[in-house]
């Protein structure tokens, strides 16, 4: 995929071919056909995501310590909710 906007990373447990994995990169950037050929890898099970975790953004810095701590399988993921506004003016500082 060509592009820019999301990237991935894999964590320094030993070369990826003496675990038996293949290890890549995916980049895309907001494109819906793009968007929908990565969607159809994972449906297919030809890119395989794990999820260890996720967190809402407003508790980032619990996300942060948990990969700064490792121990865990799969990336760990923060979800947005742009689509509700802050209760509060105070919230949203």
């Amino acid at each position: 995929m060509r592009g820019w906007r999301c990237r991935g990373s894999a964590a320094s447990w030993g070369p990826a071919a003496e675990r038996g994995i293949r290890v890549g990169l995916v980049q895309a950037r907001a494109d819906g056909a793009e968007l929908a050929a990565l969607a159809g890898l994972v449906e297919s099970g030809r890119l395989d995501l794990r999820v260890a975790r996720t967190f809402p953004f407003e508790r980032v810095a619990e996300a942060h310590t948990m990969l700064a701590k490792g121990g865990f399988r799969g990336g760990v993921v923060l979800v947005a909710d742009f689509a509700s506004p802050p209760a509060s003016p105070q919230e949203g500082r």
